[in-house]
This record gives C-alpha cells, structure tokens and sequence, in this order.
C-alpha cells in the first residue's frame, strides 16, 4: 500500500539530502506515535535518495539489544562494506568496551570517558572516510530502543556535522521514556538538528487508503468509521480493512472489528514501553469504571510519566477520551497482552473495581494475584468468587481464591468457614485431602461455633470416612439448633408429597456425575431408634455398618436418615424425596437410593414439587419426609 499524506515530511528530508550533498550535514529526528507510519516514512526517503548517489547506513534498534553496547553502530557499520575498502580505517569488528574491564556505564549513568576518548573517534572515522567521496545517510530506527554507547556515538557524530557530507536520520515513538532523555534534550537542542512529526492522518487520507484498498470490492466502506476506529493511524487501518474484506467476502457490510484489529493493537502494545502496556492494561481490565480513575495512581508512578502514557495511548489510535474506541481494543489488552506482574498494582487495581461495584469473580482474579489487602470485603468477596467457581466446575480457581481467602481471615470463626470451604473443593480433587481438617472442624461443630450449613457438609464428609458416631453428634447440634422447626410443623400438619413417602430422611450429598464431572457423597441409609438403640447402616463405599441386620419394619419406632458417605455417580441434583419427580410412583425404588427402599432423590410434581426446596449454598439439600413410612 502506497504511502499517504506524508509529502510534507518527504520534501524536508530531500532539502536536507541536497544540503548534505552541498557539504552541509544534519540531522532529524522523525517523531511519531507506535504505527503511525514512521518506518514507512522512512522507506520512501531511501528510494527517493538512491538516484543521488547516497550511500545508505541502516539500523534498527530493538528492546533486546538495548544492554549490548554498539549494537546499534555494529549494524551501521556491516551495512558500510567491508572493512578498509576504499581506504577507509579498519575499525570493525572492534573488541567490545567492555571485554577489558571498561565499565558499561560510569558511576553518574553516563558512558565512561575511556570509550568516548578512544572508541568513539574510531567508530566515527569510518563514516566520515565513507564521506569525503559521496553523501551517507545514517538511518536509525526506534533509536530511543537503541544502547546508551550506540547512541552516544550518534550524538557524537552530529556535534560535528557542520562541515560533512552526512546526514543522520533517527526515528522515534513518542511517548516512551526516551521524551524526558538527556541524549534527545541535546539532540533537539543542536543548529543542525530538525525535529519532524508523523502524526495521525487526517480523514482525507483515511479515504486514500480506501481508495486504494477497495479495489474489485463490491461495496465502498463507510469513510468516517474507519477514521473514528483507526484513529487516523495507518497500521489500525491497514488492519481494518482486512477485517472489512472478510466480512465483504462472506456477504456482510458492515465494519465490525475483528483478528486482524486485535492483532495490530496488540503489536503497538508490544512495541510500547512497559509504562504504556501497563497503562493499557489498568484501562482495560476497570472498563468503563475507569473513567474517573487515575492510571497514574494506580501504577505508582509520578503524575507526569502517566499522563504521557496516556498520550502515547491516544496517538497511536487505540483510545478517545481517555475509552478504547472500541471493544475490541479492550478485548485485544486483556487477551493478548502479557499483564504487568505486580502485586501492588493488584492490590491497588482490586480496590477501584471493589469501589465501583465488581462482581466477586471479576474481585478474585486481582486479589489472587495481589499482595495482602487488609480489607472488610475481601475475605467475603473470596468466598462467593469460589462458590461460584465450584458451579463452574472450576476446581482450581476455586482453591486458588480459598488460599488467599485463608491469609486474609481475621479470627478463628472465618478461619472456621474458609477450612470448610477449602475440604468442600479439595473434595473434587482428593477426598483425602479432608481428613486433616475434620477433628478441628467437628470439635467446632460440637462447640457449636459452625453454622448449620456447615455442620451438614461436614456431615457428610465424617460419614464418607465412616465416622459415624461424630456424623450423628454433630447432627443432634443442627436439631438442637432448631433446622427442624418448619419441616416439623409441616409434619404435623401431614405434610409430604401425600404418596406415601417412607419415614424421615436427611440427605446431602454434591451433585456431579457424567453432566457435572464432579464426584461427591453418595446416600447411606442410617436407622436411628428414638430410644436410643444401635445405629445401623448401609449404603455406598465407605457406609457405617454398625450393628448389621435386618432392618427394623414401618412400626419399629424408629426413622431412617439418609447421609452422604460416598461418590454419587448419577448426578441427581433435586434433593432427597419420593421418586415421582422422576417419573416413578412414590414410595419406589430408584438410582438416588443406593441401599433401596424409598426414593431420596426427585420430588413430588417434577422440579416444582415441594420437595425441590432448602438446598444449601453448597448443594447440600436437606429433605425430611414424614415419619411411618417403610424402609
């Protein structure tokens, strides 16, 4: 694609190309955002000075060279010819600066005086050999990329311009910290020197590209969407209208943007500075709730560096107004752009969404990666972030929040319920993991310093290890904490599913099975006399057997409990009650009830039935059915 718009900044380097060749050097620096078109710039002015005879240098600096010393004026020099030819010193390859002990930098960041003394004059012989025959052009790019040596020596070779045919052509990205350099402060301030911006193109050059990049399309695209998307920067565009042609092939019409787009954001970002990513990414991760947010705060960095952050963000196109221009700029940040690895960004990150009202899993993500934030909401924010990860099945983001969520709790009752959280996931992945938990937790049962909720889930997790004996006592806790008060009352009022159902069960267990992919408690059938005779069981793996026999008949003054005690592969989510919400006569035998007898899973009436009620957070529904029913 041809260049656009950029005659102006083309006629000054041909001025300047004349004067060099009339023995008058200088130097620009070509300034402009990250895809702006400044390499393209750059490009055209090397063909247009190839018919004058200019011999062409060229380099490009890049951030992994930015601590080897002479990268930069290595290049230069291998792009010159080889060494000695047409009587020109011998000075490369040189030995480096370094290899002899020189430091690479003096004790004030300067460059030490033995190499500008020795190395520098030799390195600039070469050039100013090359010459006294014909015009040379010293071309850099992304120079504010390039070694302090590299640089060094181009400042010392343009302090001595006045008299040479040579002409030093540096290009940077504004915005970077290079702006505040005292190299480039120098630079600027030299007679030769002349300071040249590429900015962003105007809508008629956006309508250019268009013209050229239509060709044989069917459609002409909307001119002013592209310029409000793009930015006015070429390569945004250029990215644009390959998202335009696709959408043309397939039959749309509209400019949605799409791969393409985000890659070309994600190029820019990459090409940033590590101050402008990061900026990037705080105002993508607050979204809309960053309108008021100062980037700079958050990033602890002096007010002036983040507000040329944010200029550099809204040169290169990506934003408008301190917003994305569009989501899919955001979208592109979050996805493809490494986030900045800092705790206390985290931190701080974490509290401005908690500020303006995020959602607990979008809190988690910051607060997993933050250092500690000593704050109110936290502790339930992590919480609620791993239940609802468990639903997810997202075990492991599950245990990462409750991990954190354990350093953060501020007395022994938190740390109570963050432990029964952590058996409860752990489960999923180790049930034997739960075991080192169980004494503290079931002496916190007894003392009554559980919930109710909590002491049935750890029902459950007693029973699957066979303890029996402290699963009931800490039953007898929940009872005498009144859990049975309205099911009582509906007892008495001859309540139920009016089929029958058998005596009263308590059941829970977790779903999971072939839908879910988790594995929890299966049903156990516990037999528990009033007068307080044995308890005997049977049921899943790992069901209590005590005192084994027949089971007692209808009128034995007695109930059946229905407990979790091993993996329940079916994947029933209902609730314990009669079978009819399955479709299968009360009072029947069904998958849910692993020992037979009555049904424990479903409800009466399909999902709607009064059965399918007062399941826990956790998923440990609790049922009970009228007592007189068979076993």
């Amino acid at each position: 694609m041809k260049l656009v718009e950029r005659d102006t900044e083309l006629s000054v380097l041909e001025g300047m190309l004349d004067a060099c060749a009339a023995g008058r050097g200088g130097a620009a620096l070509v300034s402009g955002a990250v895809g702006g078109g400044k390499t393209a710039l750059l490009r055209a002015f090397r063909e247009r000075a190839a018919p004058a005879g200019a011999v062409w240098l060229q380099a490009t600096a890049t951030a992994a060279d930015k601590d080897v010393p002479l990268r930069v004026v290595g290049q230069l020099l291998r792009t010159a010819g080889s060494p000695g030819a047409d009587g020109e010193p011998a000075v490369w390859p040189l030995t480096s600066p370094v290899a002899g002990g020189v430091p690479v930098r003096g004790a004030d960041g300067a460059v030490p005086a033995e190499v500008v003394a020795d190395v520098f004059p030799r390195l600039c012989g070469i050039l100013f050999a090359r010459a006294r025959k014909r015009p040379v052009v010293v071309c850099v790019d992304d120079v504010h990329l390039a070694d302090a040596y590299s640089v060094e020596c181009l400042l010392h070779v343009v302090r001595r311009l006045d008299v040479s045919r040579i002409l030093v052509v540096l290009g940077e990205s504004s915005g970077s910290e290079w702006d505040d350099s005292r190299t480039r402060r120098e630079l600027l301030r030299r007679p030769v020197c002349r300071f040249l911006h590429v900015g962003a193109l105007p809508r008629d050059g956006i309508a250019a590209m268009l013209a050229d990049g239509r060709k044989g399309r069917r459609s002409a695209p909307p001119v002013s969407e592209f310029h409000r998307l793009s930015g006015g920067s070429p390569l945004l565009m250029r990215a644009l209208l390959d998202d335009y042609a696709d959408a043309d092939r397939a039959g749309g019409a509209e400019l949605v943007p799409g791969e393409a787009y985000e890659r070309a954001v994600a190029l820019c970002l990459n090409r940033s500075d590590r101050l402008t990513r990061s900026t990037a990414w705080v105002l993508a991760v607050l979204g809309p709730r960053g309108e008021r947010a100062e980037p700079a705060e958050l990033l602890g960095v002096p007010r002036a560096a983040g507000e040329r952050s944010l200029r550099a963000l809204h040169d290169m196109g990506l934003l408008a107004a301190g917003r994305f221009r569009h989501e899919a700029g955001r979208t592109a940040v979050l996805r493809r752009v490494e986030p900045p690895r800092s705790p206390r960004l985290e931190a701080r990150v974490a509290r401005v969404l908690y500020e303006y009202g995020a959602s607990s899993t979008v809190l988690a993500r910051h607060l997993v990666a933050a250092e500690n934030v000593d704050a109110p909401w936290v502790l339930p924010a992590l919480l609620e972030a791993a239940e609802a990860a468990l639903a997810r099945n997202e075990v492991g983001r599950a245990l990462d929040c409750l991990r954190v969520a354990r350093d953060s709790c501020a007395d022994e009752r938190q740390v109570l319920r963050v432990r029964i959280a952590l058996v409860r996931a752990g489960w999923r992945v180790d049930p034997s993991a739960a075991v080192r938990y169980l004494p503290a937790l079931t002496d916190a049962a007894l003392a009554g310093r559980l919930t109710p909720r909590d002491m049935k889930a750890l029902i459950g997790h007693l029973l699957w290890f066979g303890r029996a004996d402290e699963a009931l006592e800490v039953l007898r806790v929940v009872e005498g904490l009144g859990e049975r008060e309205g099911l009582e009352e509906k007892e008495e009022r001859g309540g139920g599913c009016g089929g029958g159902c058998g005596p009263w069960a308590v059941g829970s267990w977790w779903g999971g099975g072939a839908a879910g992919g988790g594995v929890g408690p299966a049903l156990v059938r516990l037999w528990v006399p009033r007068g307080g005779g044995p308890v005997r069981g049977r049921g899943g793996p790992g069901a209590v057997r005590r005192r084994g026999g027949r089971w007692p008949d209808r009128g034995s003054g007695g109930r059946v409990r229905y407990a979790a005690a091993g993996p329940r592969p079916d994947g029933f989510r209902t609730g314990p009650g009669c079978g009819r919400g399955r479709g299968r006569p009360c009072g029947t035998d069904s998958p849910g009830d692993p020992a037979g007898g009555p049904d424990p899973g479903g409800g009466a009436g399909g999902p709607g039935g009064p059965h399918r009620r007062r399941r826990a957070a956790g998923g440990f529904p609790v049922v009970r059915h009228p007592a007189g029913g068979g076993a």
